[in-house]
């Protein structure tokens, strides 16, 4: 009230210096006709004082809406808390609180909550509305609450989990909306679930080894659907496991409930192969199952062992390879075998087999096996004993040899299987009859080799002149003639039914002499196109599933003969290229087929007419 009374005297100074006379003396604004005046006064005397009534009615809005407008919302208060950290399958309890430190009362007042992934709200004080939402209505000068949440935790260790709560209102007497926001972030540094994993302190290449992982609920309340997975080191080759892992899914355990205080094993069997060195580590992770089937990692542990040099070194190479790489149908898969003693004492009466079942069953040509000691085949395992091979017989300290073999693959796949994935699981394995003086057999694996065959792709590329019938497709002299152009039609044809490919393309480099003529003849499926500069025919095609048996690309080229070409078969392509992907094994499929020639072999019409004439 002070300030409206003193701006309201300021504003009676400024006007009484504008109006008053020469004297200071104001004129009498109730008397229009003090002195005779003209009407031209009466008119100007009244438009100031309708002037000095607006004015005076301007300000006095001013100063009034001034003392209202000016709210902020500074001083209204919006906070999240919870626990310093939370437990993983644990209850946590989640408080917003808000207060109105304004001096005005807020209006139709509400708050929302946005919860992160992994924080399950199973109840609230006070309940949420059907919209999740918490109305509060109005919250008067100094008014303050909170909302209690109680929620399931369902995240990793570690994780962050960041709360957002966002309060709407109105201040009274206010036709603007306001709003708070605020956050907080937790994180997960605890969990009901305990894991612990533990294996031998070391073993050398060949021994039976169990890797042991422990587990157990601490909390007072049943665990469901909790996943178990391990991952294997390198040269680790599983033999079993207590209890059985996940049907079709190796080192993966899932259990419907674990109870309270509930406790459990899960022990991993297996062999490290001949070649492993040094320290291992088999890690686990344990939790809740997402949504996606992956597991929310409560708990971790790691089982670690020591793998000492092994007495006999082993290792298998397929296809000059240490490591698996895919084949093709009709491909002839060569083996070798390496061994070597790297103990201090001999050896005796070494057994060496290579086990080489597949999936489906004969896929590899047994009948065509190439083996020069010709080890003894049982099924799908070949073995050399000193029968075979003397030098077993004893391998003295630092011997060593190699044992190769090769096997065709057949040529396409076969009729009476409804199998896809061809694979050739390939492995070798050595049974040492006695290490020194010490008797008893002892067993070296290689870790397992798994071939996957690619797609029954094949590329056929072929020129004609007629069609089977004798129908012309070219034109001009047949057999070409010197400096008379002469047209031919190039066929790529592509078939597959095993896997589905993407990302394909054919192309050829067209030799000088042979021009494109730009007809595109029969492009069943993507684009064919032609490179002026470096003279390349492209066909690109983006996917062709397994409903597609085969594509037809054709085109025509032009060749005209010079003379120093009389009494020549000339090219009409370079080689023909394809590439593609085979999206189930993930490997580029490459084909390539030769040159097509002026002989235009396969085009019975045509036969006996590819020199060039003059």
């Amino acid at each position: 009230m002070d300030d409206r009374k003193k701006n309201a005297e300021d504003l009676g100074k400024d006007l009484k210096r504008i109006y008053s006379d020469g004297d200071g003396q104001l004129p009498d604004f109730t008397r229009l006709d003090g002195k005779p005046s003209s009407r031209l006064r009466s008119l100007v005397v009244g438009a100031l004082v309708t002037g000095l009534v607006m004015a005076a009615a301007v300000w006095a809005g001013v100063f009034f809406f001034s003392k209202t407008s000016g709210f902020t919302g500074d001083n209204v208060q919006l906070s999240i808390e919870s626990a310093d950290g939370l437990t993983a399958g644990a209850e946590a309890d989640v408080v917003i609180r808000y207060k109105n430190g304004e001096h005005v009362p807020l209006a139709q007042a509400s708050i929302e909550l946005k919860v992160p992934d992994g924080f399950r709200i199973v109840g609230s004080e006070p309940a949420a509305a059907q919209d999740g939402s918490w109305p509060i209505g109005a919250i008067a000068p100094g008014g303050e609450g909170a909302i209690t949440l109680h929620g399931d935790v369902r995240r990793e260790l570690d994780a962050a989990l960041t709360f957002e709560a966002t309060l709407d209102y109105k201040p009274a007497d206010f036709n603007s909306d306001f709003q708070k926001v605020a956050s907080h972030t937790v994180v997960v540094k605890d969990s009901v679930l305990k894991l612990n994993g533990t294996g031998p302190e070391q073993l050398t290449p060949g021994d039976d080894i169990a890797f042991i992982f422990d587990y157990e609920n601490v909390s007072d309340k049943d665990l469901e659907q909790v996943r178990l997975v391990a991952d294997a080191p390198d040269g680790f080759i599983f033999a079993s496991a207590e209890p059985a892992a996940d049907q079709d899914v190796a080192m993966r355990w899932t259990f419907d409930k674990i109870p309270a205080h509930g406790k459990g094993t899960v022990t991993v069997k297996g062999t490290f192969a001949a070649t492993s060195r040094g320290p291992k580590s088999m890690t686990a992770r344990m939790g809740f199952i997402d949504g996606q089937g992956a597991v929310i990692a409560m708990a971790q542990a790691e089982a670690k062992t020591e793998v000492l040099k092994s007495n006999l070194d082993l290792s298998l190479i397929v296809n000059g390879s240490d490591t698996p790489t895919p084949a093709s149908f009709g491909d002839t898969m060569f083996f070798a075998i390496r061994y070597e003693n790297a103990g201090d004492v001999p050896l005796k009466d070494v057994t060496i087999s290579a086990k080489l079942p597949s999936e489906p069953d004969a896929i590899l040509d047994w009948v065509a096996i190439k083996d020069d000691l010709q080890g003894k085949r049982s099924g799908t395992t070949l073995t050399w004993t000193k029968k075979e091979l003397p030098a077993l017989a004893i391998l003295a300290a630092g011997d060593k040899g190699e044992i190769d073999f090769s096997i065709p693959l057949v040529r396409k796949p076969l009729s009476d299987s409804k199998v896809t994935d061809y694979v050739v699981h390939a492995m070798a394995s050595a049974l040492i009859g006695r290490v020194g003086t010490v008797s008893g057999s002892r067993e070296v694996d290689t870790a397992p080799f798994d071939v996957h065959l690619l797609s029954d792709v094949s590329f056929e590329a072929m020129g004609r002149y007629f069609t089977e019938d004798g129908t012309p497709l070219g034109s001009g002299p047949l057999p070409p003639q010197v400096q008379q152009k002469t047209v031919y039609r190039v066929f790529w044809t592509i078939r597959n039914t095993l896997h589905e490919l993407t990302n394909l393309s054919a192309s050829t480099v067209l030799p000088q002499g042979v021009k494109w003529t730009g007809v595109q003849r029969q492009v069943d499926a993507g684009t064919l196109s032609f490179d002026e500069t470096g003279r390349q025919a492209t066909w690109r095609l983006n996917r062709m599933p397994t409903s597609v048996a085969s594509i037809v690309v054709s085109f025509d080229v032009e060749l005209t003969p010079e003379f120093e070409d009389i009494g020549k078969i000339l090219d009409l392509t370079g080689d023909n290229r394809l590439e593609a992907f085979d999206k189930d094994v993930g490997a580029v499929i490459l084909k390539t087929a030769p040159p097509i020639g002026t002989d235009l072999i396969g085009d019975d019409t045509a036969a006996g007419k590819g020199v060039v004439t003059e």
